[in-house]
């Protein structure tokens, strides 16, 4: 099931990001790199289970409930450096890169 389609982006590029099934894993890639090539856009692909974990621990934090995942998220922004910005419709963040976890 395609749970973030229309709601991430690539802060490198502003495209969107599509859904893949690559062999039963679930991976976004950005558009702009798949359609015009690493020339125009060198974003990273990221997995499924990699938003999915951001967003779990954050609904734990905050004490939310976690059934209904897509009807929790306004936009998720990934830069070029693989940083992933999660933003909810309760106008609060998730931030992850290799150094910060912010929930």
């Amino acid at each position: 099931m395609n749970w973030f389609k229309g709601k991430i982006y690539c802060t490198n590029c502003g495209k969107k990001y599509n859904f893949k099934n690559d062999h039963n894993q679930h991976i976004y890639i950005c558009s702009g790199s798949k359609n015009y090539g690493i020339a125009f856009c060198n974003s990273k692909t990221i997995k499924e289970k990699e938003i999915l974990d951001i967003i779990r621990r954050h609904c734990l934090i905050h004490k939310k409930s976690y059934e209904n995942v897509y009807n929790l998220i306004e936009k998720i922004n990934i830069s070029l450096e693989g940083n992933i910005e999660v933003i909810y419709l309760d106008g609060k963040k998730s931030l992850v890169n290799e150094s910060v976890i912010i929930y």
